[in-house]
């Protein structure tokens, strides 16, 4: 019995208390029909974005340049179009607070042809309030320094740079890579750990506050596009940001959730082979 594609569900459970815990969890592997490569990934599963169509920049594809040629990958960038709106956002729906948050998210940036990293585009992942704006972004950036990576930086709620503490290498272009984020609580406060692992190498490990925001909630989470160049929204590089196994779940409840959806995937194969 293979996974869904897309699992989007609310599961309820009483609690040793008799009181109810709605969990809410999101996956999806991009494996299944209707999803097929080079078909628009918004408007499918749930995603929606703000550029509108036609230069929708999202899509379905078959990311060949990491040799994953037959897994179909979501991607966001612009591969094959300049976008009408800049920055991109491209979302998913979820109402959890954020210091249950569990995320986690394969993901792989493309290299570009322009010569200059001042002109390459901008990347990210968000998780935003009900209210318009970002509660905090993970991002990645093109290097000044460096031509053949992206540095990694974040974005607090008032939209502010921040870099990471200690020695950053920064991450590569067309290489793979996990991303998993955890929120917990810190008093009025919440704090996430990022961690980015690579298919080779040492994991990036770094832990941020988030300024009172520990009653917060994500609203909806998703990948940000946004080019550098100009006019006249940026002339967008061929730079996109593929991504793959993605997956959303609460913090004290994951463990349980993932138990009781591998309970349930056990028992329709049980009735399908019964």
């Amino acid at each position: 019995m293979k996974i869904p594609a897309s699992v989007l569900s609310a599961l309820l459970i009483s609690s040793s208390t008799g009181s109810v815990l709605a969990i809410t969890t999101y996956t999806t592997d991009f494996g299944d029909p209707p999803f097929s490569a080079a078909s628009p990934l918004a408007g499918q599963d749930g995603w929606s974005i703000s550029n509108p169509p036609p230069t929708d920049l999202s899509s379905i594809y078959n990311y060949n340049s990491v040799n994953d040629p037959t897994n179909p990958w979501g991607a966001l960038g612009g591969l094959n179009a300049t976008p009408d709106v800049n920055p991109t956002h491209l979302t998913h729906l979820v109402d959890l607070p954020l210091t249950a948050l569990v995320f986690s998210v394969d993901f792989a940036i493309s290299s570009t042809q322009l010569p200059s990293p001042a002109t390459r585009d901008k990347f990210a992942w968000s998780f935003n309030s009900a209210t318009p704006g970002d509660l905090f972004r993970i991002a990645f950036e093109p290097d000044l320094i460096n031509p053949n990576k992206l540095e990694v930086v974040w974005y607090d709620s008032g939209g502010n740079r921040q870099t990471l503490t200690g020695p950053v290498t920064g991450i590569a272009y067309d290489s793979i890579y996990n991303l998993h984020v955890d929120v917990v609580g810190a008093g009025a406060d919440a704090q996430f750990t990022a961690t980015i692992t690579p298919s080779v190498g040492t994991p990036l490990i770094f832990t941020e506050t988030l300024t009172g925001q520990a009653g917060a909630t994500v609203s909806s989470f998703g990948a940000d596009f946004e080019t550098v160049a100009a006019s006249p929204f940026g002339d967008a590089g061929d730079n996109t940001m593929f991504f793959d196994n993605l997956t959303v779940v609460p913090e004290t409840s994951s463990k349980l959730a993932i138990g009781l959806l591998a309970l349930g995937l056990c028992a329709l194969r049980f009735k399908r082979t019964a």
